[in-house]
């Protein structure tokens, strides 16, 4: 029997694909769950060997799903797994801030401001009131932290 495995990379890679397609409302909080193992458990990598721009195409997938909401999933699902998130993600160092084109503010919060920025501009495409005071709790919750 041949064993099927699954590398690290090829898992990056299914993950921030999974984030820029899903929108079965069902699937969010697994994928989140899944986002969160990976980045915490799943590697044993530093975060200067993975490939930085894999983080930026990631936190624009997840940004998608938030400015729509996550498609109608309960805020109250995937809402608690931001700021896990938001503390798992690397900031950017000195050499990747020097290297943006002049002009460009992409100081060293720059994936943490994508995420809320998005999910700040989703609360109008929350489903009700609940999910929007989640998503906003969130919002709060995220700031503070970074703060």
């Amino acid at each position: 029997h041949a064993k099927a495995t699954l590398s690290f990379s090829s898992l990056r890679s299914s993950l921030s694909a999974s984030f820029s397609s899903e929108k079965d409302p069902a699937n969010m909080g697994p994928l989140f769950e899944a986002l969160l193992l990976y980045l915490s458990k799943g590697s044993n990598e530093t975060v200067e060997e993975v490939d930085t721009k894999w983080y930026t195409v990631l936190v624009k997938a997840i940004g998608k799903q938030l400015r729509k909401a996550c498609y109608g999933t309960p805020a109250n699902i995937w809402a608690p797994y931001l700021l896990p998130l938001l503390a798992a993600l690397p900031l950017r160092n000195q050499s990747q801030q020097s290297a943006s084109k002049a002009g460009d503010a992409k100081g060293e919060l720059y994936l943490h401001a994508i995420l809320l920025n998005n999910l700040w501009e989703g609360r109008t495409a929350a489903v009700g009131t609940s999910d929007q005071v989640s998503m906003l709790t969130a919002l709060s919750e995220g700031c503070t932290y970074l703060l």
